[in-house]
């Protein structure tokens, strides 16, 4: 076997696998080589679905989600990318020391990747957001501002000013021209972009918002680390009903006509929105697991967790696939089963992979198949 301090200094922040080249060289070549592709929680999904913006230590790489594999990379290690957002054409990411924000072309581009960067405010952009037609840019900052930016034209339609603090969620409303936001004053502030105007501010939470969702036209449903779920009625900026869940939010997600949510716990939990009662719940993980972000994907959802796994559910909450965002440091490597090496690392997890591809096994395709 190969022993730990070995396994510390080769495999260190990557995973390689060499063979034998030839008996004549006795040399060692690289066959397949894969590093981290998430070192953060930030990370959204392409709108066609195959593909993930991931925040990785200062830099953004685009992810195959089919693969696991990053396709792309953007961004330097002086400039840290703080957050992101794209389509299926442009990636933008805003940085904390030029207080830029940069917009590439990931996509077919044979021409150089990086399209244009403007300076959106005075301070570090901390949250952006992209409209469902791909026309517009919204960015918020330390200096409470919220600013839209008109992608085609290159410049700004709108400014809002009235949040309090730092502006740590935006969001567009899905159908109708409103933008979302909400700061550290834990409100949730409704602009209208076509009178552009403050029409609704929602109070109701006593901690950060981090997510909201949106099942109807008129309806919205935030959550937040005040462990409760409170919904929204839009036509008039009333609160309809708060619901408590008992465990800190950092993520929601519709699913098959639910609302699925994620948080400390590790539990993914799906309420009915009609009766407000947990419908579906996972069983508790057998290893502490806490839920650091959720989006919806395809017919299920797809969650990150606090030690950087990115686990796709389907409808039923059944894991169908995992990705390793980051292995920080592997401890040890052992063979498990045919075709596939079980790694030991600062999770509490052993992570198996394939070792032709060092792609990740679900940990239910892997049960009862090995012992270490």
């Amino acid at each position: 076997g190969i022993n730990a301090e070995y396994g510390k200094q080769w495999y260190q922040r990557r995973v390689r696998e060499a063979v034998v080249s030839t008996q004549s060289t006795g040399e060692f070549q690289d066959r397949q080589e894969t590093g981290a592709i998430l070192h953060g929680r930030r990370l959204i999904l392409s709108p066609d679905q195959e593909f993930l913006f991931c925040q990785c230590e200062n830099l953004v790489k685009v992810v195959e989600i089919s693969t696991g594999q990053a396709v792309q990379c953007f961004g330097n290690e002086e400039d840290a990318a703080v957050t992101i957002c794209g389509n299926n054409e442009l990636l933008f990411t805003a940085h904390r020391a030029s207080m830029l924000i940069k917009q590439w072309k990931w996509r077919n581009s044979e021409d150089e990747a990086l399209v244009r960067s403007f300076k959106a405010h005075p301070v570090p952009v901390t949250s952006m957001s992209m409209d469902s037609t791909s026309s517009l840019l919204a960015s918020g900052a330390t200096d409470s501002v919220i600013r839209v930016w008109d992608i085609e034209n290159n410049y700004c339609t709108h400014q809002f000013k009235g949040s309090k603090g730092v502006v740590t969620l935006l969001q567009f409303h899905p159908k109708k021209l409103q933008l979302f936001s909400s700061a550290d004053d834990l409100l949730v502030k409704v602009w209208d972009l076509e009178s552009s105007a403050l029409i609704h501010n929602l109070k109701g939470h006593v901690s950060p918002v981090t997510a909201l969702v949106f099942p109807s036209e008129t309806t919205m449903i935030s959550g937040g680390r005040d462990k409760v779920i409170s919904t929204w009625d839009l036509t008039n900026g009333k609160l309809k009903e708060t619901l408590p869940v008992f465990e800190v939010i950092e993520g929601m997600a519709l699913c098959d006509g639910l609302v699925v949510t994620a948080g400390d716990k590790g539990v993914l939990r799906a309420w009915d929105k009609t009766s407000n009662k947990c419908v579906q719940q996972q069983d508790p993980p057998a290893l502490k697991r806490e839920f650091v972000n959720l989006i919806s994907y395809k017919s299920g959802v797809l969650a990150v967790t606090f030690d950087q796994n990115i686990l796709i559910y389907n409808k039923e909450l059944e894991v169908e696939k995992n990705l390793i965002g980051y292995n920080d440091e592997i401890i040890d490597i052992k063979p498990a089963f045919e075709g596939h090496l079980a790694l030991a690392t600062n999770s509490e997890q052993i992570r198996i992979v394939n070792s032709d591809t060092l792609a990740p096994v679900s940990y239910q395709d892997t049960q009862g198949q090995f012992s270490l």
